[in-house]
């Protein structure tokens, strides 16, 4: 016949490999989606620029030649896309 004592601690190693086995699973599941989970898109993306047409552009003018290749003009392009127009620069230095 066990003691007493040993029927405590019998129970709680079980409570505690109970309680343990959930968190150390959901430990394992939020690490392998953390490690899994590609960059965003921001995190990559250069600091200043546009990423338009699978190409980056940091001044206005090799866009708009860009955009009069591809059959628009960077006046409509603006008007349809005031914030992203923000990204780039009218005279940048080499340019």
């Amino acid at each position: 016949m066990l003691h007493p004592e040993h029927l405590l601690v019998r129970y709680q190693r079980r409570t505690i490999a109970i309680l343990l086995t959930p968190a150390a699973a959901l430990a394992l599941a939020t690490a392998a989606t953390t490690v899994a989970r590609p960059a965003s898109p921001s995190a990559s993306a250069p600091e200043a620029g546009l990423v338009w047409g699978d190409r980056v552009f940091v001044a206005k003018r090799p866009f708009s030649t860009w955009l009069k290749l591809h059959g628009s003009s960077y006046r409509s392009w603006r008007r349809h896309h005031p914030q992203a127009a923000l990204r780039l620069k009218r005279n940048p230095r080499g340019a």
